[in-house]
């Protein structure tokens, strides 16, 4: 059996046992997040662009395009759905893939789901195999694709989704085979383009290519035998190699989705520790005003995603630590979308304390963690130190957090009635038997 044929198999059977309820509670939170942020991704000109597009190219009209009342082939749908949901970059992550693998897996399955009559069910069991799946490959192609510079989101993206529309398409192994061929021969996406409009479309044309991998092999389109592994494959082309063993080990607690990461702050995950590291100084009594200089100790990898010194935009300003570093010691909002405007990134305060921030790489660090050192001006030294890559134990205080953090994105776009409609319809997402409501719900009027 080739490494892919043996992938998908154990993928597949996600869906052949009843999932736990703690983890079909939390693919529907994952989804209630990532509607959330594709609704307010919706007010962003990357989305606007690329609507415009799919709506000006019109033809079968399957899938709805959120907030514009349109409806378009599936894969379209996918890639305008997409391209919302990673707008804000403020969709969930896992370290283990390392990316945002929802914010492909929702515009793919509810394109899919829309145009073959699914049900909110058959939408989360096809969720959670496409979800294993891509955090299974992450795994298998650590660390040397992400480091050469891949977005992991749009290529690991792609393949798990292409496996997840195979599954709610109901495609038997061979078939599903052939998806995951079809969908890592589109995967790409470059991290060169963090901090502009290509990072949220490398979403969108993920979804957009896992739709048309699924659905050509639903009509027997056939790829290769060992697309992932074989030589000059996936593995081969886009990373250093393809680890059978990792890709096969089970995550503590069975799941790779349990140890799924919600955003809290509006800006890339690589500056989510710094800004906690400011958030417990605040908290001890730290004044900004008596800052001297910060030096932040992060992991190295941090360099090549959220490093950018001074950045220029309020995109930038996402994928900036000394600039997340300033903002969390000046006490501004972080998880409001208008902190991460062009103005508050360029704001003379904000700026005079970025400029102060020296930024320090860690081997010994793990990936999401940072030390932040603080010298003052009576040359006292104040240090703090979180790790982002633990997952929320609590999981009421989770969905409070969810919950207010979807209303936040919502309720100004769609208005509080029918956010509170929507919330309420993700919450039951389950019992769903058509997506057509939830899609109309977020029309904007």
């Amino acid at each position: 059996m080739s490494a892919t044929r043996a992938f998908v198999e154990q993928a597949l059977a996600v869906r052949e046992r009843e999932l736990p309820p703690d983890v079909r509670r939390m693919a529907a939170r994952c989804l209630l997040d990532v509607i959330g942020c594709a609704v307010a991704g919706g007010e962003d000109p990357a989305f606007a662009k690329v609507a415009d597009e799919v709506e000006h190219d019109g033809g079968r009209a399957e899938s709805a395009v959120l907030l514009r009342g349109i409806r378009v082939p599936a894969a379209n749908a996918a890639l305008a759905n997409g391209t919302a949901a990673h707008a804000l970059d403020y969709d969930d992550v896992n370290v283990a893939i390392p990316g945002h693998a929802s914010t492909v897996l929702m515009p793919t399955l509810l394109a899919l789901a829309q145009a073959h009559g699914k049900s909110g069910r058959e939408v989360i069991d096809s969720f959670v195999v496409g979800y294993e799946a891509t955090c299974r490959l992450g795994e298998a192609l650590a660390p040397g694709h992400y480091d050469r510079g891949f977005h992991a989101t749009a290529t690991l993206g792609t393949v798990g989704s292409a496996l997840a529309g195979a599954s709610l398409l109901g495609l038997d192994l061979a078939a599903a085979v052939h998806a995951v061929g079809l969908g890592a021969t589109q995967g790409a996406g470059l991290k060169n383009l963090f901090g502009s409009m290509g990072k949220p479309l490398h979403a969108g044309l993920a979804a957009r290519n896992a739709v048309l991998a699924a659905r050509l092999a639903s009509r027997g389109f056939q790829a290769s035998e060992d697309p992932l592994a074989g030589s000059q494959g996936f593995a081969d082309a886009l990373g250093t190699g393809y680890s059978d063993d990792a890709a096969r080990r089970d995550p503590p607690g069975g799941y790779y989705l349990l140890a799924n990461l919600f955003k809290y702050h509006a800006s890339c995950y690589g500056t989510h520790a710094t800004l906690e590291c400011a958030r417990k100084l605040r908290e001890e009594g730290l004044d900004a005003a008596a800052i001297e200089s910060v030096e932040l100790i992060v992991p190295p990898g941090s360099e090549s995603y959220c490093n950018i010194a001074a950045p220029a935009s309020g995109n930038e300003g996402k994928f900036s630590l000394r600039l997340n570093a300033a903002f969390g010691l000046l006490g501004m909002d972080t998880a409001a979308l208008g902190t991460y405007d062009d103005a508050q990134v360029a704001g003379e305060t904000a700026v005079a304390l970025r400029d102060r921030v020296r930024v320090r790489f860690d081997p010994a660090l793990p990936m999401m963690a940072t030390a932040m050192e603080v010298r003052l001006a009576d040359r006292s030294i104040r240090r703090a130190q979180h790790d982002a890559a633990n997952p929320e134990t609590n999981l009421e205080r989770q969905d409070s957090r969810l919950e207010a953090k979807f209303r936040a994105l919502v309720d100004p776009v769609l208005g509080a009635e029918r956010g509170f409609r929507l919330l309420a319809l993700l919450k039951d997402f389950d019992r769903l038997g058509s997506l057509d409501e939830l899609a109309a719900l977020t029309v904007r009027h």
